[in-house]
This record gives C-alpha cells, sequence and structure tokens, in this order.
C-alpha cells in the first residue's frame, strides 16, 4: 500500500505511517528562507522508516562575503520610515534599529555573472 502526504501536513497528527521514502524539494532561498528545509526534517524524524531513503538526501550551501553600496543604500532606505518621529502622533523611531536588522536579514536574491569585470 502507498500512503502519501505533503510535508506542509507534518503536524498533522493523522498521519502515524512509517514511510520508506521521504521525496522533497526543500530549497527555498538559500536552503533557510521559507523554513522548507526545517519542514524536511522534521517529515524525515517523524515518518521515515529507519533505513529509509530521502532525496534529496544533501545540499552544497556556499558563501561569499560581499560588499554592494547601493544595495546596502537601498535597503537602508527601505527602513527609513521608522526614523519617522511623527507618525499620526507616534514616534516610531524607536523602531529604527529592529527594522535595519530586519531588512538587513533578508536573502538579496539576485542573478551574478562571473564574466564581468568590475
Amino acid at each position: 500500500m502507498v500512503t502519501q502526504a505533503c510535508v506542509e501536513d507534518v503536524e498533522d497528527d493523522s498521519l502515524t505511517n512509517n514511510i520508506d521514502v521521504l521525496i522533497s524539494e526543500p530549497l527555498g532561498n538559500m536552503l533557510f528562507n521559507e523554513r522548507m528545509l526545517e519542514s524536511y526534517i522534521i517529515a524525515r524524524d517523524r515518518f521515515l522508516k529507519k533505513g529509509g531513503k530521502m532525496f534529496p538526501c544533501e545540499a552544497d550551501f556556499c558563501v561569499a562575503p560581499f560588499t554592494d553600496e547601493a544595495l546596502h543604500n537601498d535597503k537602508f532606505s527601505k527602513a527609513s520610515f521608522w526614523l519617522s518621529t511623527n507618525f499620526y502622533g507616534f514616534d516610531l523611531s524607536c523602531l529604527k534599529d529592529q527594522a535595519l536588522d530586519e531588512k538587513f536579514r533578508q536573502p538579496v536574491m539576485a542573478c551574478y555573472n562571473g564574466q564581468t569585470q568590475y
């Protein structure tokens, strides 16, 4: 008998059958942003039989530090709303640091042409 379930159903307590194979596309943005990797691991721990197979079973994650002044300025300007000291009578400036932290934690998704000379 074949049992099917979606990884999104990992919190469904009625799904108790152990499965032989777990197949998913757990990539999201940079493996982490959409929390698909977390759901995939939870599904593995809850449903996969001992010796069961996962596809994919590994991923490569490469990171390279860089600086981009235009990107930095763009992110900073999007958080400048929180500098307001009189937004309908409210001082929002106390939230500026938290807003900046949130903006700068978001992954930047873009294409990069390795052949381009800067």
